[in-house]
């Protein structure tokens, strides 16, 4: 069986199916079969440092090492800075008394500790790191959520976690990650609570509500001090029909 899987690996590397794919040799001297993922971090190894033991946490010197370089410093307050305050900040910045998610990207710290799902960043290793997931708009996450941050955005991002993730003036003080409390969600979010037969509004004065769920908008409505619009016109629904349907707008003989 062993034999039949190395050989079936070998045949889908000629051909050209995993070209990512990579041998990798473990401490212990077994071999195995790197993903894409964990091939990619180990490009840039030493052969003689190259071993695979299921930890890919970021190298040490990444991590504790918070001596950044007056380069490194002016790449972040240039380059880095002024892209987590348009795409990041108004959501998960400073200011933010509960930021979405748990998440503060306040301080280095606190993008370290990140939020209810984890780490934000791991500094010297984008792989691993949600936020790099998340601005490539992964399976998973998706951030910012209105719109994908331009290619050049992710790039310098990545290539600012890469080199440890430099902030200046960052406290030592490590923020406590937010935990993932279901029990929470589940009493504040819609998408889990039971499904209700509300009241329907009395609204019998109002002519303009045909059916229960006109009466709820029109309610809201008086509350705001809106009105309804006016109903649409023959032309404008053949319209509104054609385009959802087919895309296209409708032939002559379909508006007559």
């Amino acid at each position: 069986m062993y034999f039949r899987i190395k050989l079936a690996v070998l045949v889908c590397a000629l051909l050209g199916v995993f070209p990512a794919i990579t041998m990798v040799v473990a401490t212990d001297g077994s071999t195995g079969v790197a993903s894409p993922r964990e091939s990619r971090s180990i490009e840039s190894t030493p052969v003689s440092d190259l071993s695979y033991t299921g930890d890919r946490s970021a190298p040490e010197a990444a991590v504790d090492d918070d001596e950044f370089t007056p380069e490194q410093i002016e790449f972040f307050e240039s380059r880095i800075r002024p892209i987590l305050v348009e795409r990041c900040f108004e959501c998960h910045g400073p200011d933010v008394e509960e930021p979405d998610g748990e998440l503060s990207l306040a301080s280095r710290a606190a993008a370290i500790a990140g939020g209810g799902t984890g780490p934000a960043i791991v500094p010297g290793d984008p792989l691993d790191s949600l936020l790099i997931e998340a601005i490539n708009y992964d399976d998973i996450y998706e951030m910012p959520p209105d719109s994908k941050m331009p290619d050049e955005e992710i790039e310098l991002l990545t290539e600012w976690v890469e080199m440890g993730a430099p902030w200046p003036g960052d406290s030592d003080e490590v923020v406590a990650a937010g935990e993932f409390d279901i029990e929470k969600l589940k009493s504040e979010h819609w998408c889990w609570q039971d499904v209700t037969s509300p009241q329907v509004p009395d609204l019998s004065e109002d002519l303009w509500a045909l059916d229960d769920i006109d009466r709820f908008i029109q309610r809201r409505l008086n509350q705001e001090g809106l009105l309804p619009a006016a109903d649409a016109d023959r032309r404008s629904l053949i319209r509104r029909l054609s385009f959802d349907l087919t895309g296209l707008p409708p032939a002559v003989e379909e508006i007559d």
